[in-house]
């Protein structure tokens, strides 16, 4: 087996769980929602001051989705004891971080199809 397909592999189990549980999908999504209303309640970000703070805004949400679904996706792991188990497994650990890191990175960008266009309203 290819080292991509190892990768490609690890990625695609881990988002696949991710979007099979909802609740860790709807959870990291809401927060980074919630974070953008807050902070743009908090900022009054009206037409002059958007260019300057709404990417920062923007960069906060996702920042904090991204720490909530690592969280989340970790904790999944050491539940199910299934971190160990891919660690025996015969490939190389620098692998299984890539295939990790895939699929967090397609997680978060789901979470941002759905902040994104909210943001844009905002």
């Amino acid at each position: 087996m290819g080292s991509f397909s190892i990768i490609w592999a690890i990625g695609r189990k881990d988002l696949l769980l991710e979007i099979r549980n909802k609740d860790v999908v709807v959870a990291v999504a809401g927060f980074a929602l919630l974070v953008l209303v807050v902070f743009t309640f908090a900022i009054d970000l009206n037409q002059e001051n958007a260019k300057l703070v709404g990417p920062g805004v923007l960069w906060a949400g996702i920042a904090f989705a991204g720490v909530t679904g690592l969280n989340r996706a970790f904790a999944l792991e050491v539940e199910g004891d299934t971190l160990e188990a891919l660690m025996l497994a015969p490939i190389s650990r620098d692998l299984i971080y890539l295939g990790k890191a895939l699929g967090n990175f397609l997680f978060i960008v789901i979470a941002q199809i759905i902040v994104i266009p909210v943001f844009a309203v905002l």
